[in-house]
């Protein structure tokens, strides 16, 4: 059955309240992550997020594989924003630090260092481009990559 709360009735649930002190102490913690820290079982926190979305107290996107959990009103600064995007990912963060370290670099060079196949590193360069933390530079035919400076 649908259940009408209050906002008092939300409030005034413990594990409501653990998982929102959650939200707001990390903003972007994945599910997983909230599972472990408030000790609740999956459909227990699935049922308590649902209700938090349905009142608007808290926003879900979808980064990779992972789900993750803002606060509504959580304004959006764009650089900790793509920031902590990037962040739930440790390859595209590999691939983000060798750009930031080597400035010109290409696709290739990056598989390399990584020892990944250049479709993953083709992926996560994608990734990293569209959240606007490298540039593109066409250089002949090789793409040379640089960080977004208006991101560091």
């Amino acid at each position: 059955g649908h259940h009408i709360l209050s906002y008092n009735d939300i409030f005034e649930n413990e594990n409501r309240k653990k998982i929102i002190a959650c939200i707001l102490q990390e903003p972007g913690i994945h599910n997983n992550e909230l599972l472990r820290q408030c000790n609740l079982q999956k459909g227990q926190l699935q049922w308590h997020l649902y209700v938090l979305m349905q009142y608007g107290i808290i926003k879900h996107e979808k980064i990779g594989k992972f789900s993750v959990f803002f606060h509504l009103k959580m304004t959006k600064d764009p650089n900790k924003y793509s920031q902590l995007l990037i962040r739930k990912s440790k390859t595209s963060l590999k691939v983000l630090d060798l750009i930031e370290k080597n400035p010109g670099i290409n696709s290739s060079t990056i598989a390399l260092q990584l020892f990944l196949n250049r479709s993953t590193v083709k992926y996560h360069i994608d990734k990293l481009k569209k959240k606007d933390l490298i540039l593109f530079k066409h250089k002949g035919r090789k793409i040379e990559l640089f960080p977004n400076r208006n991101f560091n």
